[in-house]
């Protein structure tokens, strides 16, 4: 996976590349630095929500400030006090977008199409949108790097692993998902609000991890990629 790393690339805004799937990009993008990693502290307490998140599918969420304390509609799905508010306690907002490895399992995005409405209480693995995607994929390599490739396109679910309100989509991305959805913080997806118990819980299974946890599947996954390309090379 350290040709990966090393050969992944950026799309510039109105670009006419299309990133590659898992390992290298066109020859017309430009160079990008490896993968860069979040500097935050641990999700250490109940009162702590500064740190980066991350799913096991590859989305970012990254914690909005002063969002936990945003309230939500009475009525919500979210935990509520006896005004029908949500306390600063209670809630936690996040952006959530794609994280930079999800780009080398799909390419660019292309198009996407929203599942649900704003202020809608999602539940645990439901789609909030769908993203059509176009890339190249690596179907075989050896150790000097040879490789075959085969244009691929496809769908992929945006979604989270865990109940969820949806407060608003990123209007900028919906318009034009090709220029502006990208690993970095103004290429996030969607902004939503999840009730801190259940988001404490998610962290304790495992379906959202903080960094390090991360950064450990990812190195998993690319050198399981890695060798089964190798396997496959003719």
């Amino acid at each position: 996976a350290l040709l990966a790393r090393s050969a992944r690339a950026a799309r510039a805004p109105g670009s006419a590349s299309t990133r590659a799937v898992s390992v290298l990009a066109t020859s017309s993008s430009t160079p990008r630095s490896p993968r860069s990693w979040c500097v935050s502290r641990p999700f250490a307490s109940a009162a702590d929500v500064s740190a980066f998140l991350y799913t096991r599918t590859h989305e970012v969420l990254r914690p909005m400030p002063g969002g936990a304390g945003e309230q939500t509609r009475p009525g919500s799905g979210n935990v509520s006090s006896r005004d029908g508010k949500s306390s600063r306690e209670d809630v936690v907002v996040f952006r959530v977008g794609l994280a930079d490895r999800a780009f080398d399992l799909i390419g660019d995005v292309k198009g996407m199409d929203k599942a649900v409405k704003v202020h809608t209480t999602i539940a645990k693995h439901e789609n909030l949108l769908v993203l059509r995607w176009e890339g190249f994929k690596r179907t075989a390599s050896d150790e000097l790097y040879h490789a075959v490739w085969a244009n691929t396109e496809g769908v992929r679910n945006f979604r989270l692993p865990f109940q969820s309100e949806v407060v608003k989509f990123n209007k900028n991305v919906l318009a034009d998902p090709y220029k502006t959805v990208g690993p970095s913080e103004k290429g996030w997806i969607a902004e939503i609000s999840v009730d801190r118990h259940v988001l404490e819980l998610a962290l304790k299974n495992g379906d959202v991890m903080e960094e390090g946890s991360y950064r450990e599947m990812c190195d998993a996954e690319e050198d399981e990629e890695d060798a089964a390309a190798s396997r496959s090379y003719p």
